[in-house]
């Protein structure tokens, strides 16, 4: 359901009409609270996923036929509908090495899926090290910000939304009752206070915590159900990563033809919301499912393999 509730706060961010600086501002600010609360949800769910099944091989799989086979097609999508891209644009951003070739992303929005790549990579790494060091961890990454200004070195604010992964793995750690919940507390404090302070940020990025904190504590502790909102929360990732494209392709369009932008943009985040429901059905669940049968096998490969070691050494 919380998937749908920030998916909602993204799309509804981006698209509603602003006519002055304080709607623009909370526009933005509603944007950035969908984006806090999907990567507090990414740390929740990533330290449930690993406590569950700590093996890497399984991990890799499902997190690669999780977000790789639709991500590749939001970048299939983009390079033939502008025909501005290059190969190695499209490689480079398929790849997730943009940053390293110097490549411009092909979507404004691919920078979030830079820092979950990112943060799965974090996760066996901050397991094997155990409960304290995911506690330190986000102390460890404000600390970096923090001498790095003192230095005057340039340190990109994107890394900073790492702590909101953390701190979710950090709720994990508490429904698990693997720590207590006056460390979450303080550490949600922390965090609030950093990104309310820290210079480069905005102050809407503090106030972001202060909503979805309380949200995802309700939906460990209550566990509420909306049908609508878990719909939404089904398709989000298509939604999320089509949103940017379809929509505003259609806004675009219906606004040469002289439309309104209220009806143009509520047309237009309907048809992205339709497109996103066929891919989910068409490309992620079969990629989710194509994944299950291949750890599956996988596991049954290693079973052999052990069995048949036992049975040597017997």
């Amino acid at each position: 359901m919380l998937r749908g509730l920030a998916i909602l706060f993204v799309v509804v961010g981006h698209f509603t009409p602003t006519t002055t600086r304080v709607e623009l501002s909370f526009m933005v600010g509603l944007s950035a609270a969908g984006v806090v609360l999907f990567f507090f949800l990414s740390g929740f769910l990533m330290d449930l996923t690993f406590a569950q099944n700590g093996r890497l091989g399984p991990y890799l799989i499902r997190r690669a036929f999780r977000i790789l086979p639709m991500y590749w097609v939001s970048i299939a999508v983009i390079f033939f509908s502008e025909g501005v891209w290059s190969a190695k644009d499209v490689i480079a951003n398929a790849t997730f090495t943009a940053p390293i070739f110097g490549v411009t992303r092909m979507s404004g929005i691919y920078w979030t899926l830079y820092i979950e790549v990112l943060f799965y990579a974090l996760v066996p790494v901050l397991f094997f090290l155990g409960p304290r060091m995911i506690v330190a961890a986000p102390y460890a990454l404000l600390a970096a910000y923090g001498l790095a200004k003192i230095a005057h070195v340039p340190l990109s604010a994107a890394p900073f939304f790492l702590a909101f992964c953390l701190l979710g793995m950090q709720f994990g750690l508490w429904h698990r009752r693997k720590i207590d919940g006056y460390v979450v507390l303080l550490s949600t404090a922390v965090i609030i206070c950093a990104a309310s302070t820290l210079p480069g940020f905005s102050p809407w990025l503090g106030l972001a915590p202060v909503i979805c904190a309380p949200l995802l504590y309700a939906a460990i502790t209550l566990n509420p159900r909306q049908r609508i909102l878990e719909i939404c929360g089904h398709v989000s990732y298509s939604w999320y990563l089509l949103h940017a494209i379809v929509a505003h392709a259609v806004i675009n369009a219906l606004i040469s033809h002289g439309w309104n932008l209220w009806p143009a943009s509520l047309l237009g985040v309907t048809v992205a919301f339709g497109c996103a429901a066929c891919t989910y059905r068409i490309v992620e669940q079969p990629a989710i499912s194509a994944g299950k049968v291949l750890i599956r096998k996988l596991t049954t490969s290693e079973r052999g393999v052990v069995r048949a070691a036992v049975t040597a050494t017997e």
